[in-house]
């Protein structure tokens, strides 16, 4: 059976303003972009600048996010590219993200909790690829870490495949579920034709470490529902690191992580460092959530997670002097 797909980059962009004519006043910190081509209205597809992490949805649903910037001019600022990723888009204009090695000889990806490994080079008609042999569970993410392919299940069990092999070796055993997991498990036995509502473990690459971003709560609000009540108390992040000596994923505290910033979303997740962008504090995630603002249409939002205390609210409500998605205020 073929199936159809295109394959995708979106470049993340880091924009500094210049250095102050006078020595004596501070810099202006810099912040992120991502460009990206989304369909418009128009049955034409146009160069847009969107958030960093996104959902799994059509791209064209972020088509409407309000906090890009319209004009960038590349000569009043330092532009450099700070990282980019890959994408498969099936004919649906749902989104994969392709974890890919750094010689690009080697693809693998998730695709509705399974594990594949794609053909290469990429091509626009792919044959549906063999699923990676792997115990019955649902697979959410997979990076190239290091030179090998790190897979980690729902429960948190990990897998490494070596870019040479085609087989998997466990290399961590699962995280195990807290009171607040339970809670969310019994919530999706009552709804399991909804996808959306589940536990959900992100990959992430930072300061040379494997971080495992473990999302307890659905981050899915239906319509009339509240998205502030969802960001505040419905959804709640632990964050591990990987000890391949131990095979363990160990709990980080909030304190633990400082000097970071994370990312993560369904087709992209990464780490900053907070040094980078004087004014804001680390110890913070900025994750996408999705709401239905009318019957049938699915919207995207970013949300800004304190691991501090425990809350999140919107990226619309977080301090502008700190939100690295836009420039800083004048």
């Amino acid at each position: 059976m073929w199936r159809r797909l295109g394959v995708k980059r979106t470049v993340l962009y880091h924009a500094v303003p210049p250095p102050p004519a006078n020595d004596a006043d501070e810099r202006k910190r810099g912040w992120l972009f991502r460009l990206c081509i989304v369909p418009d209205e128009i049955p034409n597809w146009i160069p847009a600048i969107l958030p960093p992490p996104s959902s799994r949805c059509s791209l064209s649903s972020l088509s409407s996010f309000r906090f890009r910037p319209k004009d960038i001019c590349s000569l009043d600022f330092d532009i450099s590219v700070f990282a980019w990723h890959y994408l498969k888009e099936s004919s649906e204009l749902e989104s994969y993200k392709l974890a890919v090695s750094l010689n690009l000889d080697e693809v693998m990806t998730v695709m509705d909790g399974k594990l594949y490994k794609l053909p290469t080079p990429p091509q626009k008609f792919l044959h549906e690829v063999k699923v990676v042999k792997s115990k019955e569970e649902r697979f959410d993410d997979v990076i190239f870490y290091q030179g090998k392919f790190y897979a980690v299940s729902n429960y948190g069990r990990t897998v490494v495949r070596h870019s040479s092999s085609k087989d998997l070796t466990e290399i961590a055993s699962p995280i195990f579920s807290s009171s607040c997991d339970k809670k969310q498990k019994k919530k999706t036995k009552k709804k399991k034709q909804n996808k959306k509502y589940k536990t959900r473990k992100f990959l992430v690459e930072s300061f040379g470490e494997l971080l495992c971003v473990h999302r307890a709560g659905c981050a899915y609000v239906g319509e009339g529902g509240s998205v502030d009540k969802m960001l505040q108390t419905g959804v709640k992040f632990k964050v591990y690191r990987l000890d391949q000596n131990s095979g363990e994923w160990i709990v980080l505290q909030a304190s633990d992580l400082k000097r970071r910033i994370l990312f993560v979303g369904e087709d992209f997740s990464f780490s900053v460092s907070a040094r980078d962008f004087p004014g804001c504090p680390g110890s913070y995630i900025y994750f996408c959530y999705e709401y239905e603002k009318y019957p049938h249409e699915i919207c995207s939002g970013i949300g800004v997670f304190n691991l501090d205390d425990g809350t999140g609210l919107r990226l619309e409500h977080y301090p502008p002097s700190a939100n690295i998605l836009m420039p800083p205020p004048t």
